[in-house]
């Protein structure tokens, strides 16, 4: 009687095959102005919530040395949370100093989705 074959050890199956490749990161702001940008953190947990798209504005008051010195929120959203992060983080970025002595004004607009934070600026 011949001996039982051994079993076929089947090989791991890779998930990323059945899975879309990972696009990169978009990048948060493509502003040459901006030398530093602060992206609020959101929890996973809130945010696998988000249902659609969240917009938060800040306007930023920036000084000739490209520090925040003032934030004015310019439309909150739906949700305070939102707000109250986007304000935090909008405080923390830095903007190329100025050629002039006069204070400049930016918008930033956050989005929040599901698949995390951008964010675009608009100088005034």
């Amino acid at each position: 009687m011949a001996s039982p074959e051994p079993a076929n050890i089947a090989e791991p199956v890779s998930t990323l095959e059945s899975e879309p490749p990972e696009q990169p990161a978009p990048p948060l702001t493509s502003d040459p102005s901006v030398l530093n940008e602060v992206m609020p953190t959101v929890p996973e947990k809130i945010q696998s919530k988000i249902q659609g798209r969240v917009y938060v504005t800040v306007r930023v008051l920036v000084d000739p040395n490209g520090s925040v010195i003032g934030v004015l929120m310019e439309n909150a959203g739906p949700s305070k949370y939102f707000a109250r992060i986007s304000e935090e983080a909008a405080r923390e970025w830095e903007f190329v100093p100025a050629d002039t002595e006069e204070a400049r004004v930016w918008l930033v607009r956050f989005e929040y989705t599901q698949d995390g934070v951008s964010v675009r600026t608009f100088e005034q």
